[in-house]
């Protein structure tokens, strides 16, 4: 709830406001206002408010001593809260002295530097994002599933068998191929992954005069000879 400020400038608190304060309906405090008015012969200040909806409905803007005495006959409950209402409007309206000017100066400009160092926080995050898909980062230990493929002398296919079949570590990176297209690589923690390899080797079955060796997990594969 905010204070309204008609043309002449004075502070007012709306009948929308009065109802909420007070809990009853607008309608009824619309034709309560309207009656006031009447009977002190002052003019009525309209203004209008949207509902949830969207639809506009007219309401009254009264200023301090009208809204008292519109919830006069009120309960003390709801009288304070109008009072307290116009406190804090008025508070808010007075002007600031040079310190809590200073003080909010203040504020503002840290508040301002906080979504600087944000932003220049998001510029170098993007910037080492760039370098590193222009230079095609791996990260330190971790290999692309070609490189694992001809270290293993599998197939890349059953390279990502073997990987996904003994949870090997992996993820997909940012890297630019030759060619300058972005694209993303699956790489994988080489250690764990020759770890896995050399179970395969170990477990591995291969029949008389067969090139091709079998294991539970991996199926049957080929496996070229390695330097």
């Amino acid at each position: 709830m905010y204070p309204i400020l008609p043309a002449n400038g004075a502070l007012t608190m709306s009948t929308r406001e009065i109802a909420e304060l007070t809990g009853k309906r607008h309608d009824h405090v619309l034709r309560d206002a309207r009656n006031l008015l009447a009977e002190l012969q002052s003019p009525q200040s309209w203004g209008d408010y949207q509902d949830g909806q969207g639809r506009t409905y007219p309401m009254i803007l009264l200023d301090k001593s009208q809204s008292i005495c519109l919830v006069a006959g009120y309960s003390a409950k709801y009288r304070m809260a109008i009072i307290s209402r116009w406190q804090e409007l008025e508070q808010s309206a007075r002007p600031k002295s040079q310190l809590e000017m200073i003080a909010q100066m203040a504020m503002e400009a840290a508040r301002i530097e906080r979504q600087v160092e944000a932003v220049q926080q998001q510029v170098a995050l993007v910037d080492q994002q760039v370098k590193d898909i222009a230079a095609g980062a791996i990260p330190p230990g971790w290999q692309t599933i070609r490189n694992l493929s001809a270290e293993s002398g599998l197939s890349e296919q059953k390279t990502r068998d073997l990987i996904k079949a003994f949870g090997v570590r992996s993820k997909k990176v940012p890297f630019m191929t030759p060619g300058g297209i972005v694209t993303n690589a699956t790489v994988a923690d080489e250690e764990d992954f020759l770890r896995a390899v050399g179970v395969v080797i170990h477990e591995a079955t291969r029949p008389m005069r067969s090139k091709y060796w079998y294991h539970p997990k991996l199926g049957r594969f080929e496996r070229r000879e390695v330097a």
